[in-house]
């Protein structure tokens, strides 16, 4: 078996468990440690770092040169990609957890004050707020005018994009942290329930569900007509996009609540036992892993042969994919 090359990582002063974003040559992730980081993504050196004096949980978006990211206890953020500038911060009603979708100008976040918000990518003026009833740690999805998203009132919401007017709601039996991945006229997402859910984009009917052992944390990922989605039973789930069906599951030693990346024919993923998995997207074969000093929740992002994360051992990582030289 192969193993993936470390090409750098770069030390913080807490857990990572934000996600990258990769653009123009620059890895952006927050840290527990209340920094979001702009790092080389060839060498990992800092080409800036902004102090929230908050826990960035949150995994940012890159749109335009633009940064957008939320804080724990603080704003959501608009940040020059290049110099750091906070262009704009809106106080929201509470916490943000949930990471900003952003489409046509319009940044899309859910916050612990129970509410989804739009705001305007340009100001940061909020264009609508809607209520549900309890924390949004999920993170917004908009495909063709609607936004979905999970709150921790146990339901997937659909809202309208442009109007923030309720479409509908699906309830399940636990909490929806899970955020939602749309394919072809279907809503999936992970339920605290211990079930994977297909609810049809329109009307909100289920289509099916899969039990796993445990909590759905994990985000599904749709390629190649399967659903890739980790479980805290251990097991990352292959599901035949259409019946539910399983194609395969591959176990791990820890929980998995990393939602996978899905490219050239590997999945990869973290795992609770400090590993970061690459396995193949038809088989579940293990092709290689890589084992940190933490657990690994940080969602990973693969741009030009390079897996970047975070781990709870404090660290930023880059690996080189086996054999891609």
């Amino acid at each position: 078996m192969q193993n993936a090359e470390l090409i750098w990582k770069y030390r913080t002063a807490d857990v990572v468990s934000s996600s990258p974003a990769i653009s123009d040559g620059i890895a952006y992730i927050g840290s527990e440690d209340g920094n979001l980081l702009a790092l080389d993504a060839e060498t990992g050196e800092p080409r800036w770092t902004h102090n929230s004096g908050d826990k960035v949980y949150s995994s940012p978006r890159v749109v335009s040169g633009v940064v957008y990211v939320g804080f724990w206890q603080g704003p959501v953020c608009a940040l020059d990609a290049l110099s750091a500038e906070v262009l704009w911060q809106t106080h929201l009603g509470e916490g943000v957890f949930s990471s900003p979708a952003v489409e046509d100008r319009v940044v899309y976040v859910g916050s612990t004050d129970n509410h989804v918000y739009a705001l305007n990518a340009s100001t940061g003026e909020i264009i609508w707020r809607t209520a549900t009833e309890d924390w949004v740690m999920s993170s917004p999805r908009v495909v063709e005018g609607v936004l979905f998203a999970g709150s921790n009132d146990r339901s997937l919401h659909a809202i309208e994009a442009s109007t923030g007017r309720t479409k509908w709601r699906y309830g399940t039996d636990g909490v929806v942290f899970s955020s939602p991945a749309i394919h072809d006229g279907t809503v999936f997402f992970g339920s605290w329930d211990s079930h994977v859910y297909a609810v049809d984009t329109s009307t909100g009917r289920e289509v099916w569900r899969y039990e796993t052992g445990d909590w759905v944390v994990s985000s599904p990922r749709v390629a190649n007509e399967i659903v890739y989605v980790g479980s805290r039973d251990r097991y990352l789930y292959a599901l035949d996009v259409m019946t539910g069906q399983v194609v395969w599951r591959h176990q791990t030693g820890g929980r998995i609540e990393s939602s996978p990346a899905v490219v050239d024919g590997v999945v990869y993923f973290g795992s609770f036992d400090n590993h970061l998995y690459a396995v193949g997207a038809t088989t579940g074969n293990l092709q290689w892993r890589y084992a940190t000093e933490g657990s690994v929740s940080s969602s990973p992002r693969v741009v030009d042969d390079v897996v970047f994360f975070g781990s709870s051992d404090g660290h930023v990582y880059a690996l080189r994919v086996p054999g891609s030289l």
